[in-house]
């Protein structure tokens, strides 16, 4: 048997197997009084790994969201980046020197 039978063959399985859970599920709705509209079983389903990987994108947008509004409190108190000074600093002693020449 080839590659592409193979794989069509678990396809073909795998669809048979949905199509059973829709059914089970259909008939567990309508025994329970819900809905049986086809839109009702239409809705995405996520796996446990992909509630998990939404759940740590909104942790890190709320950390973010935090740490803005810590910086944008933070920003009239904190003095300039180390960076900043250095520079100033080889600006001064530049400007100083060429005044001297």
């Amino acid at each position: 048997m080839s590659l592409f039978g193979e794989l069509d063959a678990q396809y073909h399985d795998l669809k048979e197997k949905y199509n059973n859970l829709l059914l089970h599920s259909k008939k567990a709705n309508a025994s329970t009084g819900g809905t049986t509209d086809d839109v009702s079983n239409t809705g995405v389903q996520t796996t446990p790994m992909q509630e998990k990987r939404r759940s740590l994108i909104l942790d890190i947008a709320k950390l973010k969201e935090q740490e803005s509004a810590t910086d944008d409190k933070n920003q009239g108190r904190m003095s300039p980046p180390e960076y900043k000074k250095l520079f100033k600093e080889i600006f001064e002693v530049l400007r100083k020197s060429k005044i001297t020449k």
